[in-house]
């Protein structure tokens, strides 16, 4: 009634919209179909969406508006409405991973934020190569400096995804023999042989990890990645940080011979 009086009252249509999800998802209206109860949850939301200025308060009625979807069983109209809730508040994986979670699905729940966490530490880590490969290109004489430092602080949120659990993820794993490589590159074009020697037997040792890891890979734990997410990789890996291994011999080599 509060509503229907004041039908521009956006904190009143979120209210209205939670209560009325909360309902539909306990099962509690039995005397309303379906087609009413999506028009109902979507009146609330067309008020919110028009008249809300907060973003916060806007991004967590789709969400809202999405659960209450889903519990009717249009989940293609929940994937389409939780799309529309920018990345910078959680992805989609993220919100399906909420709504399961409020539903008490708890395993598919734990598989769409373990899948949403890893396209995220894949992006973050690219965002960080990028930022290198920038200091790589500019002809202010600091650029590979520039580019060690941020290759370092790379280096460490790689070991940081890669500490959670014996279960290796493939495409951190590629990263790191990447990045390895490069950084005995940056050392030894800055003539910093211990650290580039440093990094040759951490080369070396990611590779025992690595394979360690692949003779029973599907009975290893992973706090954060999914299980048996190979990503593509995991036939080709070993070969690949073999060829890193011998490219970086190759730098130190060089960089022995110019001293």
């Amino acid at each position: 009634p509060y509503f229907m009086a004041h039908p521009q009252n956006p904190e009143a249509a979120s209210l209205c919209l939670k209560c009325l999800v909360d309902m539909i998802v306990a099962g509690k209206i039995p005397e309303k179909s379906k087609g009413e109860l999506i028009a109902e949850c979507e009146k609330y939301a067309n008020c919110i969406f028009k008249y809300e200025t907060d973003a916060d308060a806007i991004f967590m009625s789709r969400f809202v508006l999405a659960r209450g979807y889903s519990a009717l069983g249009e989940n293609e109209k929940a994937k389409e409405i939780l799309q529309k809730i920018p990345v910078t508040f959680g992805d989609r994986l993220y919100w399906e991973a909420e709504i399961a979670f409020a539903d008490k699905r708890y395993d598919e729940a734990m598989d769409g934020i373990k899948k949403s966490f890893a396209s995220k530490a894949r992006f973050l880590t690219r965002c960080i190569r990028l930022a290198a490969r920038i200091h790589y290109e500019q002809a202010d004489g600091a650029g590979v400096k520039n580019a060690l430092e941020l290759n370092e602080y790379m280096l460490r949120l790689l070991d940081a995804l890669l500490s959670g659990g014996e279960y290796m993820p493939h495409r951190q794993a590629f990263q790191k023999a990447s990045l390895l490589t490069g950084l005995i590159y940056d050392c030894a074009t800055l003539g910093q042989m211990d650290k580039a020697y440093a990094y040759f037997q951490e080369l070396y040792d990611m590779r025992d990890k690595y394979l360690e890891f692949i003779k029973d890979a599907m009975n290893k734990h992973c706090l954060m990645f999914v299980e048996g997410d190979t990503d593509g990789l995991s036939d080709s890996l070993e070969e690949y940080i073999n060829g890193r291994i011998e490219k970086a011999g190759r730098i130190i080599k060089q960089a022995e011979a110019t001293k």
